[in-house]
């Protein structure tokens, strides 16, 4: 029987079975059943979410957050209703219901939900626009290490977003996401360097972006090759990396490929 399968039944059989722990005299293994019961309980409804050791039931998935968010024992069940409702899964969209579970869920320091209550502030998701609350949840988590609001804390300092533009800050808080492997943060470093004519480091970010397969990466990476920017000059790995952004929908790349071809011919 395939893991998923096993994981499943466990987390089914948690799920449904009543176990009298009330009658304890232990308040330490109350808690410890009550807790092992929650991740059960959501684990299973994760299974039904993505269909691992089950046929996919997205009903089902919503039904069990549904409970563990209304019980108020699971609070990152609070977030996973949320997106329900964000991308109208099973129930209708509710832009005000988004917010009001995200919200709920940031301030209990889920720093997932701190980050999107980030973004609904900023683009006015639920609740009125509020650039500087916004940026004032993205650094919240970003303080506390969610590798998105590293990004996003970035990407506001860049762009003066509920704070005046600060480069530096920005180059601080993109290399911290860069680091931890965000492509977007290492696209945008690229773009940084290449605005700073650092052609050597804009190649080097560049390349760190497209081998972690982010389109835009992909194509300055075989753009910088055609060009020998920050780079040897190298028609056959320009080429290459070219190809791949076409292949991932990179609709520049076509016209350089085209080029390309034609100067061969």
């Amino acid at each position: 029987m395939p893991n998923n399968q096993i994981a499943f039944e466990f987390f089914s059989i948690a799920f449904n079975e009543i176990i009298d722990a009330s009658s304890s005299n232990s308040p330490s293994l109350l808690k410890l059943y009550n807790i092992n019961k929650e991740i059960g309980t959501i684990s299973l409804a994760d299974m039904h979410l993505k269909g691992l050791g089950v046929d996919k039931d997205m009903k089902k998935a919503y039904q069990i957050y549904s409970k563990l968010a209304n019980e108020g024992s699971f609070i990152i069940a609070l977030t996973e209703v949320a997106d329900f409702y964000r991308y109208g899964l099973c129930v209708e969209k509710n832009k005000e219901k988004v917010f009001e579970l995200y919200l709920k869920s940031a301030e209990k320091g889920i720093f997932t939900a701190q980050n999107r209550v980030g973004w609904c502030c900023i683009d006015g998701i639920g609740t009125p626009k509020d650039v500087t609350q916004g940026y004032s949840w993205y650094m919240k988590a970003a303080l506390a290490g969610n590798i998105y609001s590293i990004f996003n804390a970035g990407f506001c300092y860049t762009n003066g977003i509920g704070v005046d533009i600060d480069y530096q800050k920005a180059i601080k808080w993109l290399s911290k996401a860069a680091e931890k492997g965000d492509v977007a943060a290492q696209y945008s470093l690229g773009k940084f360097y290449e605005a700073n004519t650092d052609h050597v480091q804009s190649f080097e970010w560049y390349k760190k972006a497209a081998e972690g397969n982010d389109i835009y990466g992909l194509y300055e990476v075989g753009k910088f090759f055609y060009e020998g920017c920050g780079t040897e000059r190298d028609i056959v790995n320009a080429i290459y990396w070219l190809n791949k952004a076409k292949e991932n929908g990179n609709i520049n790349s076509n016209k350089l490929l085209g080029k390309i071809i034609n100067k061969i011919k």
